[in-house]
């Protein structure tokens, strides 16, 4: 319905009686009689539209790629794209109709035709994170890494068993085993773990003397050997490499800390993701870097009002 037919229609009930129109610096107002309510006629004007007055709603697309490729189709010269850092609920918004740079309320727009990407998280990823400082028995270690195994990496390659690239072993890593000795397993390293240990402790008490000082200390020494007494070397960590979000091609190299502890005579196992913050802050970060190069938009952390 046309401008000039709607104001038509108005007049029409201003003469019908009680409505009065009433004009106040260059605002008009409807005046009606108490106990009666205005009421807006744009859904029955928009019932007979042939087109909406603006593009408005929020789609939602489940990867990255749909992100961009959606922004893409859409965007103008005031397109921005928004990321939420927060690791529990991280998302990416691409605002098509956001203010346009520059000053002036000609250039404000209502910013309400959008796309949502909500990084719907990884099984595997939801699965390593389910054991992340878990006490785990034998049994339930063995069974969990048969279960993924095929996420299991060496330290010194740079694709995982699919042929995928990863990221390369963090440098904090390497310092942690200088510090701490050890080595990083190899993956089938970690499985004969996960198919049985027979652990023994063989315990002793030294008398250590200062021979200048004459002062003396009392050290507890604790040593694991196997069934046939051989000392067990039990590797600082291994590696992994999965996708953090769901139908991302990107993997991540991500170090799992192993200890473990006897129990009445079991072996219990912990297993622990080494900077697992860290980690999941740069999937999210990475993913908002491509879709602002993919786009060439603006990227802004935080969260449109």
């Amino acid at each position: 319905m046309e401008k000039n037919e709607t104001a038509e229609l108005f007049d029409r009930a201003l003469d019908c009686g009680d409505v009065k129109l009433v004009e106040r610096e260059g605002f008009a107002f409807a005046a009606v009689p108490k106990n009666r309510t205005l009421q807006s006629i744009k859904p029955l004007l928009d019932a007979y539209a042939v087109k909406p007055d603006r593009r408005e709603g929020t789609d939602k697309v489940t990867d990255v790629e749909s992100l961009s490729s959606w922004t893409n189709r859409h965007k103008d010269e005031g397109s921005v794209v928004f990321c939420d850092r927060t690791r529990t609920a991280p998302k990416l918004l691409t605002v098509v109709d956001y203010h346009k740079a520059g000053e002036g309320d000609d250039q404000a727009r209502f910013g309400k035709f959008r796309a949502l990407y909500e990084f719907p998280l990884d099984r595997a990823w939801k699965d390593w994170k389910g054991i992340d400082g878990q006490q785990m028995g034998q049994a339930d270690f063995a069974a969990f890494l048969e279960d993924h195994v095929l996420d299991l990496i060496g330290p010194d390659i740079s694709s995982d068993g699919e042929g995928t690239e990863t990221r390369k072993l963090p440098q904090v890593v390497q310092q942690y085993l200088d510090l701490m000795g050890g080595r990083c397993a190899q993956p089938n390293d970690v499985v004969a773990l996960s198919k049985g240990l027979d652990l023994n402790a063989n315990s002793k008490v030294a008398n250590r003397v200062d021979l200048q000082s004459g002062q003396g200390t009392i050290v507890f020494e604790t040593t694991h050997v196997d069934s046939s007494g051989a000392r067990v070397d039990i590797p600082r960590l291994f590696m992994i490499a999965i996708p953090i979000f769901e139908r991302s091609a990107e993997h991540y190299r991500i170090p799992v800390r192993i200890r473990y502890r006897l129990a009445g005579g079991s072996v219990i196992w912990i297993p622990t993701l080494f900077g697992a913050d860290d980690i999941i802050d740069a999937a999210i970060e990475d993913a908002a870097k491509k879709v602002a190069a993919d786009t060439t938009l603006p990227l802004f952390y935080g969260w449109p009002g």
